[in-house]
């Protein structure tokens, strides 16, 4: 049997999200701490709202959910639903959620877990990296506190990711 590794993820969930929590939930080496969003796909309430019925759904709704930023700290939030839905789900419809928001924001969460279990979690943002940022400026050793960070990159000339 494999060792599940500690993960938490950023995300603003929107299809692609969706089926990251899917992946995250259903692996066996993936112990996932906490899921925080972040204004992206859609806005922050209706990314919250995503993610707390997309876990619900998967059977995840235990795992604790971080609202985290409302939008970018540079420029106005431009949302994706030309390429995501209204919702960010395509449209398709989810039973409401079975749990609540978590107690604290994404960026506090994150620092807080890192620094629960020092050099043992696993990152992974899926959205842009707004929580990420104010995380780190909360707490400049977070890069040394947690085990690795992953991204999905951007593409600068060219849409998508």
């Amino acid at each position: 049997m494999v060792e599940r590794q500690p993960y938490i993820l950023d995300v603003d969930t929107g299809i692609d999200d969706a089926a990251a929590l899917a992946l995250a939930v259903n692996s066996p080496e993936i112990e996932l701490l906490a899921v925080s969003t972040v204004a992206g796909n859609v806005d922050i309430t209706q990314t919250t709202d995503n993610t707390l019925r997309v876990l619900s759904w998967l059977g995840a709704g235990d795992v604790p959910v971080h609202r985290g930023a409302s939008r970018p700290l540079v420029k106005p939030h431009q949302d994706a639903a030309f390429v995501h839905g209204t919702n960010g789900l395509g449209n398709a419809t989810f039973p409401e959620a079975l749990a609540d928001i978590g107690k604290d924001r994404g960026p506090a969460a994150i620092v807080r877990l890192a620094m629960a279990r020092p050099g043992a979690i696993t990152l992974v943002c899926v959205g842009p990296l707004t929580n990420l940022a104010i995380a780190l400026n909360v707490e400049p050793t977070l890069v040394a506190l947690l085990k690795r960070v992953v991204i999905m990159g951007g593409s600068f000339f060219s849409p998508g990711n």
